[in-house]
């Protein structure tokens, strides 16, 4: 765990068995299970996670005496015995089945991640009787035959071959509600805590979603908790993601975008756990599987861990809850009921083939610029925003929140809101564009102290607008902008770039120190996020060029240009000499042109897709939602 981009990229799949779904612990039919895993194995499946339902492994049924009164917990009528088992509260026979399902699981050669405690499991809790109507998330009783099921568990089964890794439990924070950060701090850390009691050398995965910055749930408290984080991207379940078809780049980004987005901020490595389209309304199953193999290239290209599918088996056959209740989940198996492997499981098993063909470990990818989100933001919407322009720009973000701010030639300082970035924060940015960094702010409704200094403009009237929409011009197109505020600005000494219909200065730069300061009076990034289908139109083209020249000049990439808005490109730097670069086409449309590369480099191989050198640079052909990797090296004694 740790080394991102390596060569074994994790590909896996979540998993319940064929026949019974969330009942096939209380249902068992090992047969089912044998049969299922040796079809993934065959798909070249490297891992599956696995739920042990917690009203079954662990059934506290809690025996009440006169008025009410609590006497004492059993397992239904029988009580538990003096063994580690009934300490715990387990049931023996649930444990049995576990243990052959890792067995099956080993013979298989399949690594398993074990989501501990899950009492969430697609809409419907599975809480042991006991301690159902208690705070699972805070109330003492229920913490403690939680802290008692995971340390059986993790103490009973760790030295099975099969175990790749612990988690506290599937989507945790959906157990309960929390008063505040604080208590969700302490129930993480107390499981997580729970588990390196028992097991110090296995990583604890966080297993959890819609983490925020600001909430209760917090990206920077998880990384501090687990030593790898996860995302749950399915696109109508998280914001801003279900307004564009999958086969455009703003869908195509969403996974990488966010688990960049988690990675960067929790300073842990970041794993897709959880992916799927919800069912065959969203798109049809050759556009899932070209999908499905857009995120894996995406994902191993910028540096993260791994894609687990949603899920294992087709569940429309059940008629129970909650399969009843959700029903557009029912159609996320690999497998069809006849067992028949869907396109995107094929998809799966290629992508896999040829990961395992490659003859090096991918290093990890060079990141341009730094991205810094600050106070009273959607932040998300602003951070996919920014990494969706910075990929069409051609280069690469990283995330920050200021803290620790990492060096950097450029950054982005995007809708500053509220109380935005103050203290030493901004005074260590403000140091680094004074020494010769380049910093652009986009501006939301924050009011800033040492404006006209910093930007070089100043303001002689700030009003609300009405309506929110603003056209913006050069001479060569036009841009239309949402913005809350009309700042009245008269330049000193910034140049503008960009001007409102009334002359007005909408986009500026200017000096400072020996840095740069580009000014952009509207939150583009959050307008994006909220924008449908903006980036599949022409007009989506200029609000790249905001990124990109704030670029022109301080990027340090390699390929100078790139043919396709939509081709994403990476570096992965081996030495000053030795390079890979990926470049993925984030649409339907197939990519062909030139790659320029610098002077002195040259093209040695083609590991992916279609390449050929000419005197102009590298012919390229990449077939949508498809990508192309080339290696090159630069000649001994050439300038660059």
């Amino acid at each position: 765990m740790g080394q991102t981009g390596r060569k074994n990229f994790i590909i896996g799949c979540n998993y319940w068995a064929s026949h019974a779904g969330v009942h096939m612990w209380s249902d068992w039919d090992i047969n089912v299970v044998k049969e299922d895993f040796q079809r993934l194995a065959e798909l070249g499946q490297d891992m599956v996670r696995v739920f042990p339902l917690w009203s079954d492994f662990q059934p506290l049924t809690m025996l009440y005496g006169p008025s009410g009164n609590s006497m004492e917990i059993r397992h239904g009528e029988i009580p538990y015995d003096e063994t580690a088992e009934g300490f715990a509260g387990m049931d023996p026979c649930m444990v049995v089945r576990f243990k052959q399902m890792l067995d099956i699981a080993a013979a298989c050669h399949l690594r398993v991640l074990v989501s501990l405690l899950t009492g969430w499991m697609s809409g419907r809790l599975f809480i042991p009787p006991a301690l159902q109507g208690k705070n699972l998330l805070e109330d003492p009783m229920a913490m403690k035959w939680e802290i008692r099921f995971v340390k059986y568990m993790v103490r009973r089964f760790k030295e099975h071959p099969a175990i790749y890794a612990w988690e506290h439990g599937n989507e945790y924070n959906v157990l309960a509600n929390v008063s505040d950060h604080d208590a969700a701090w302490r129930w993480s850390m107390t499981i997580a805590d729970a588990i390196r009691c028992e097991d110090p050398n296995r990583p604890v995965i966080s297993g959890i979603h819609g983490l925020t910055l600001e909430g209760k749930w917090r990206i920077e408290d998880q990384g501090e908790i687990a030593d790898v984080v996860t995302t749950h991207p399915y696109p109508a379940y998280t914001p801003h993601c279900f307004t564009d078809p999958l086969f455009s780049i703003k869908s195509l980004l969403h996974a990488t975008a966010q688990s960049t987005y988690y990675g960067d901020l929790s300073g842990r490595p970041c794993m897709a756990e959880e992916i799927g389209t919800l069912c065959n309304m969203v798109a049809d199953e050759e556009i899932t599987a070209a999908y499905i193999r857009a995120n894996c290239l995406s994902l191993l290209a910028n540096g993260h861990e791994g894609l687990m599918w949603w899920c294992a088996a087709e569940q429309s056959q059940l008629r129970f809850p909650p399969y009843e209740w959700s029903a557009c989940e029912r159609e996320l198996g690999l497998f069809r009921l006849n067992h028949e492997p869907k396109p995107v499981a094929r998809e799966l098993k290629r992508f896999v083939e040829w990961r395992n063909s490659l003859p090096f470990a991918l290093p990890s990818h060079q990141r341009d610029a730094v991205c810094i989100l600050s106070k009273d933001q959607d932040h998300w919407a602003v951070a996919y925003s920014s990494y969706i322009l910075s990929k069409r720009a051609g280069f690469d973000l990283r995330f920050s929140t200021g803290k620790a701010l990492p060096d950097s030639p450029v950054y982005f300082l995007p809708c500053l809101t509220g109380r935005a970035l103050y203290g030493p924060e901004w005074r260590t940015l403000l140091g680094k564009v004074e020494k010769g960094a380049v910093l652009y702010l986009s501006l939301d409704n924050a009011l800033m102290t040492d404006f006209e200094s910093i930007t070089g403009l100043r303001v002689f009237g700030n009003a609300e607008r009405k309506p929110a929409a603003v056209c913006i011009q050069d001479e060569n197109r036009q841009y239309s902008m949402n913005g809350k505020r009309r700042l009245f600005l008269q330049p000193t000494r910034a140049k503008v770039l960009l001007a409102e219909e009334d002359g007005n200065p909408a986009f500026t730069v200017a000096s400072y120190g020996k840095g740069l300061v580009y000014f952009l009076a509207m939150p583009m990034e959050t307008m994006l996020a909220q924008e449908p289908m903006i980036f599949m139109q022409e007009r989506g083209h200029a609000y790249t060029e905001v990124y990109r020249r704030v670029m022109a000049g301080h990027c340090n990439r390699r390929v100078l240009e790139k043919p396709c808005a939509d081709l994403g490109i990476t570096e992965h730097p081996v030495s000053e000499n030795h390079c890979y670069i990926t470049a993925i086409q984030y649409s339907k449309a197939t990519c062909e042109g030139t790659l320029v590369l610098d002077k002195g480099w040259q093209m040695v191989a083609v590991h992916r897709g279609k390449a050929e050198k000419t005197t102009e640079g590298i012919r390229i052909s990449v077939q949508g939602l498809d990508a192309l990797l080339i290696e090159i090296k630069k000649q001994e004694g050439s300038e660059g």
